[in-house]
């Protein structure tokens, strides 16, 4: 989802900000026990989405997505998600990421694009006025699945 804070399956929490990735550990009581960050100096990077998807903690930044790793010496590290061609335009908002089976779809201010990893191949949906069944707007700021 387009949340900028988030609680991942192992409890911690997760904050976005603007150009920095934060993770904050809480043992059992709550009380913050580690935070990580990452070292954006030298990219300057802007983070606008965040989701864990299989385990992992994925971001999505301009036009990537990226898995964040930390590294040995805590520090959030960012790796592109193996397979995922680079978002077609740059400085592309990505709001949302989510994941289902091998399609994984990328929520932007430029529609939905649809990764199918077992192919390779990637979709553009977007608004157009003259078809009904287009989607209602190009910009997309979250997307879940349901059993409908």
């Amino acid at each position: 989802s387009n949340n900028k804070i988030f609680k991942d399956n192992n409890g911690s929490a997760w904050f976005l900000t603007k150009h920095k990735i934060f993770k904050l550990d809480v043992d059992n009581n709550g009380n913050i026990i580690n935070i990580s960050s990452n070292n954006n100096e030298k990219q300057q990077l802007s983070f606008y989405a965040i989701n864990e998807i299989n385990n992992e903690i994925w971001v999505g930044n301009g036009e990537t997505i990226n898995q964040v790793i930390t590294s040995h010496n805590g520090e959030l590290l960012l790796r592109p998600i193996p397979g995922i061609p680079a978002i077609l335009r740059q400085n592309l908002y990505i709001s949302t990421i989510v994941k289902k089976d091998n399609l994984i779809w990328i929520g932007t201010d430029y529609g939905i694009f649809r990764f199918n990893q077992s192919d390779m191949s990637i979709r553009n949906y977007t608004h157009d006025p003259n078809d009904i069944t287009s989607i209602s707007q190009d910009m997309v700021t979250d997307m879940n699945f349901t059993s409908d």
